[in-house]
């Protein structure tokens, strides 16, 4: 299946910045709900939208009835291969592909996130400020692999929205046991879904394996999307009753 085969290609023209239009894909769940909450996903530094672990998160959570949009970065869409510019660099860039999403649909609560990469820039949006109603990270890099003592956590505490992230095990930008006690000094509630075994790209190598089988990234997502679902409709749910408190 081409990675594109269940969502909608399109290009997602922003305001201001450089470049102004940057290539996404709209995953549509049917039937359409507008209170339901969306997701906006934006990929690790060397990949782009159609990362396996974008495709197979966007298409779970649309069958479980929210929309998603993958977006490529800036960067990437400058150029299609190389490293990517600090994260702090990128923080304007998603933000306004942010504000261009939540523009076209802006009676939805929306979250940001990404993988690794790109859920961290997501982080640093929701710290600066910008109105989002959480934060989702696949496998957020806490540190660089094998220095421990450069850990990306300084902002955590002025991301005050839920955050959710899905942390592998043996993670070596950083597992699941290491970035708990972070996530605890965020500003708002923040939750960590462990998945054993699994390295930063969410794929669970047979020697890791509790069954002794491998896992691919897209077994490995379909078995937490239910998890990052319900968290979702919490959101969505908490965003109802502030409205209904707003009107009253």
């Amino acid at each position: 299946m081409p990675p594109d085969a269940a969502s909608r290609r399109t290009t997602i023209v922003r305001g201001g910045g450089d470049p102004r239009a940057v290539a996404a894909a709209w995953h549509d769940p049917a039937p359409a709900d507008p209170t339901r909450t969306g997701v906006v996903l934006a990929h690790g530094a060397g990949s782009d939208l159609d990362a396996p672990v974008l495709v197979a998160a966007a298409t779970g959570l649309a069958s479980h009835g929210h929309p998603v949009v993958r977006v490529n970065l800036g960067y990437r869409q400058r150029r299609s291969s190389g490293p990517p510019p600090r994260a702090e660099a990128s923080i304007d860039d998603l933000r306004a592909t942010w504000e261009a999403v939540v523009e076209a649909e802006p009676d939805r609560p929306w979250v940001l996130g990404g993988a690794s990469y790109g859920g961290r820039v997501a982080s640093l949006v929701a710290a600066a400020g910008i109105d989002v109603a959480g934060v989702l990270c696949w496998s957020y890099p806490l540190h660089p692999p094998g220095r421990p003592d450069r850990l990306r956590v300084a902002h955590l505490s002025d991301v005050v929205v839920p955050m959710l992230v899905v942390q592998g095990t043996d993670d070596p930008f950083g597992g699941f046991d290491d970035l708990r006690p972070h996530l605890a000094r965020a500003g708002a509630p923040a939750r960590v879904v462990g998945v054993a075994g699994a390295d930063h790209g969410l794929h669970v190598p047979r020697t890791r394996a509790v069954d002794g089988r491998t896992h691919r990234v897209e077994e490995v997502v379909a078995d937490v999307v239910p998890t990052v679902a319900g968290w979702l409709d919490g959101l969505g749910s908490r965003a109802r009753r502030a409205l209904g408190d707003h009107d009253g």
